[in-house]
């Protein structure tokens, strides 16, 4: 049961909130007012200031970065300007060594083939030869046995024959440049010989072998199936030189030549001539082998 003095009444404690309530109602709002009142104060120039102070640095770093972006974007231009240099030099290069490597396997173009020059004396035109040979001596000097196609006119040793005609000596130089020529002559380069005895000829026009550089451009053309320019430098021969130790030889070859031109009689003339004028010789052995043949096959 409560006690009649505490109905109604109220307790003393509560009262000094009450007392200070509006008190504290009244700082808050002068402080409020205050503060409102402070930030009134600020200009709006103040307040954009304050606020974009921090994005300086931001707009600094960022130029910073675009100007190395543009210094890399111009590194990086140079970069490529060299390197289009360097593909179009290497192109070059690949094209150039294509081209080398084509001229190193393509064979080499045929040489036309160019007929020597004339020898040194006149050639005589083809003729038919009868049985008595024009300006031909009464009795021939000795000559030594003729030998076969590819070694015909040389001596036992297989060395060309050096003794001729009266004539000046050629010298050291002079039979070297024949010897040269003979020497093409048995590789079978015969238009290299023919060029080397028509060069004999010209530094050489009356030495003692000038009747032996005549034999052995017709060689030469008979061997290269040149049958009429073989008859011309033949001729030739027995022509300026009658009396020349290749005499024998040239008859020989004469004969061989009409043969093979087709005038067999005219061959049988030359070879039986050799036989009569030269009966011990060895081109008059070829001639009789010869004469032989032509009687088996007639």
């Amino acid at each position: 049961m409560v006690p009649e003095a505490d109905v109604g009444c109220p307790r003393r404690r509560d009262a000094p909130a009450r007392r200070f309530a509006p008190l504290c109602l009244t700082v808050a709002l002068a402080i409020v007012g205050f503060s409102v009142g402070c930030a009134s104060t600020e200009s709006p120039r103040e307040l954009m200031n304050r606020l974009t102070t921090p994005n300086e640095g931001v707009r600094a770093d960022l130029e910073q970065l675009e100007e190395r972006v543009q210094h890399l974007e111009g590194l990086l231009a140079e970069s490529e300007s060299e390197n289009a240099r360097l593909r179009e030099r290497i192109a070059e290069v690949a094209t150039a060594l294509e081209e080398v490597r084509t001229l190193a396997t393509a064979p080499p173009p045929p040489v036309p083939f160019e007929p020597p020059p004339p020898a040194r004396v006149q050639v005589l035109e083809v003729r038919e030869l009868d049985d008595t040979p024009a300006e031909a001596p009464a009795e021939a000097p000795p000559v030594g046995a003729a030998e076969p196609e590819d070694g015909a006119g040389a001596d036992e040793t297989g060395a060309p024959a050096t003794i001729g005609e009266a004539g000046r000596e050629v010298g050291e130089a002079g039979q070297e440049l024949y010897d040269l020529a003979h020497a093409k002559y048995l590789s079978h380069d015969y238009v290299e010989a023919e060029l080397g005895f028509q060069r004999f000829l010209d530094a050489f026009p009356d030495s003692d072998l000038s009747d032996n550089a005549l034999y052995w451009i017709g060689e030469c053309r008979f061997a290269r199936g040149d049958n009429r320019g073989a008859m011309a430098a033949f001729q030739t021969m027995l022509h300026e030189y009658p009396l020349g130790n290749k005499v024998p030889d040239a008859l020989v070859k004469v004969g061989r030549t009409l043969e093979r031109l087709g005038d067999t009689e005219g061959a049988r003339r030359r070879f039986r001539e050799v036989s009569r004028r030269f009966p011990d010789s060895g081109a008059a052995r070829l001639a009789t082998e010869s004469l032989s043949r032509l009687q088996d096959d007639g």
